[in-house]
C-alpha cells in the first residue's frame, strides 16, 4: 500500500514496481520465491491516473532498499547461522 502523489484519498489498484526474487534449484524446483513493492508507477493529474515521468522513476534509495530488505529477509533469516 502506498500513497498515490495526487491522490487525495484515491483507493484503488495502480500501476506499480516490484522487485520479484526467485531462487530456483538444478531441476527447477522453487526453493524461495518472495516480492517487495518498490513504488506506484503513476500519479493522479486532473483526477486521472498519469505515468510518473521518467526522471521521478527510483529516485527513493530508502524505498528501494526497504523493498530488497523486505524480499530478502525471510532468506536472511533461514540461512543465519543457529547460535550455539
Amino acid at each position: 500500500s502506498q500513497l498515490v502523489p495526487g491522490g487525495r484519498g484515491y483507493s484503488g489498484d495502480v500501476r506499480a514496481a516490484t522487485l520479484f526474487i526467485a531462487i530456483q534449484d538444478s531441476s527447477g524446483n522453487e526453493l524461495y520465491v518472495r516480492e517487495a513493492g518498490i513504488q506506484v508507477l503513476e500519479y493522479m493529474l486532473r483526477g486521472r491516473l498519469t505515468a510518473l515521468p521518467p526522471e521521478r522513476l527510483f529516485t527513493d534509495t530508502t524505498s528501494m532498499t526497504a523493498a530488497v530488505s523486505r524480499a530478502l529477509d525471510t532468506l536472511v533469516e533461514l540461512l543465519s547461522p543457529i547460535p550455539p
